[in-house]
């Protein structure tokens, strides 16, 4: 009786994977999965050099998991299971106190150095280019450096605060540390709870410090209107924890009549798009609703200030510029915005042509520390 038992038990397990087998075949393989924010790994092309290296292999396993019918529904038990179970985390998501959810990042210490080496580079040239030019870098601490104490406790510290050390051994008074000015205000909404950015009112407290030591006059805190532009935003970290029940985060836009007016033209090899806005408001209808501002990350966004004082900045950054740039446009006559992931033409050449007054770097440390792109600063 029991050997009947287990062969039906045998065969029922075995008929469930074929069924499972037979409807991933059937079944159109998705491109993008909307929870988790990422493309998803589709068939490799069979070749001998790959199956040699066992490239082929890696990336068949990769596709076999994400092709697998119900994936998404799948990610959200396995999630949830992990949070229940009493885990800090899933393995890309750290489970933070108050409903924050933390990315687990690494850091290339190795490519820190290399960009801390090609931006001084290039910083050097554009001084012999111009000696006028007026040099500023802010690279960010992350949430998990601001907001320690809701990590969980057994979290591996990253250390932040010695990468910006570094950094501004490299720097001087060029580099704006703004680890000290956010952590004055560490209780109040300056992080997303469920994304990696910052919010607009923490980049608001770093436009004002960038201002102050650019001797500029910043706009006061008083004058802007701020409104939620959406109350529904789940962001990038929460797509690593998907199935976790967290609050989602607001989006909030500082208005002022001036910067509200301000439109920008979005250039690429393909075309030009002219926006009459900073802000898309088609994005606060999609997942990816951080890219209102600025219409997400472009290689090349023109922007006409509402300055007439002849000062053009180039400003080089990673996606924490988007809430920030708003905010710089009551200061200069136009702004310049390079994303390095896309663009790869000379920013020399581009300084040149474009009377460039002031360079501003932007990066969140995470970001500084692992991108490649940097590289083209090189690039004459």
């Amino acid at each position: 009786m029991s050997n009947k038992r287990a062969t039906i038990t045998s065969a029922g397990f075995v008929i469930l994977l074929a069924c499972l087998l037979v409807l991933c075949i059937l079944t159109p393989d998705k491109k993008f999965s909307d929870n988790e924010n990422r493309n998803l790994q589709q068939m490799p092309v069979l070749k001998t050099a790959n199956i040699v290296s066992g490239t082929y292999m890696k990336n068949f396993e990769a596709y076999a998991s994400d092709s697998i019918i119900a994936r998404d529904g799948w990610v959200k038990i396995k999630n949830l299971a992990d949070f229940i179970s009493g885990k800090k985390d899933n393995g890309t998501a750290y489970f933070g106190q108050d409903g924050y959810l933390f990315p687990v990042d690494n850091i290339d210490k190795n490519q820190f150095e290399k960009n801390l080496i090609y931006t001084k580079n290039f910083l050097n040239k554009a001084k012999e280019q111009n000696e006028e030019i007026n040099i500023s870098l802010l690279i960010v601490p992350t949430s998990s450096e601001i907001l320690r104490e809701k990590m969980p406790k057994y979290a591996s510290g990253l250390e932040q605060y010695k990468l910006l050390e570094k950094a501004e051994s490299y720097f001087n008074s060029s580099l704006i540390n703004p680890e000290e000015e956010l952590l004055k205000h560490k209780d109040e909404y300056i992080y997303y709870r469920t994304d990696h950015h910052w919010t607009t009112l923490g980049a608001y407290y770093t436009y004002r410090l960038w201002a102050q030591k650019n001797e500029i006059e910043p706009l006061s805190a008083d004058v802007f209107k701020i409104e939620a532009v959406s109350d529904q935003f789940y962001g990038t970290t929460y797509s690593k924890a998907a199935g976790i029940k967290v609050m989602p985060d607001s989006i909030e836009k500082f208005s002022y009549p001036s910067m509200d007016n301000v439109g920008m033209s979005i250039e690429s090899l393909k075309e030009t798009k002219k926006l009459p806005s900073l802000y898309d408001k088609n994005y606060l209808k999609s997942k990816d609703k951080y890219s209102y501002f600025l219409s997400g990350n472009n290689p090349l966004t023109v922007i006409e200030g509402t300055a007439e004082n002849g000062r053009n900045i180039l400003v080089v950054k990673d996606s924490y510029a988007n809430c920030f740039v708003p905010f710089i446009t009551q200061h200069f006559q136009r702004i310049y915005v390079v994303d390095l992931r896309y663009y790869k033409e000379s920013l020399l050449n581009l300084a040149k042509e474009k009377d460039m007054t002031d360079i501003l770097f932007l990066y969140n440390v995470i970001q500084f520390s692992n991108d490649r792109n940097l590289v083209y600063l090189l690039k004459e």
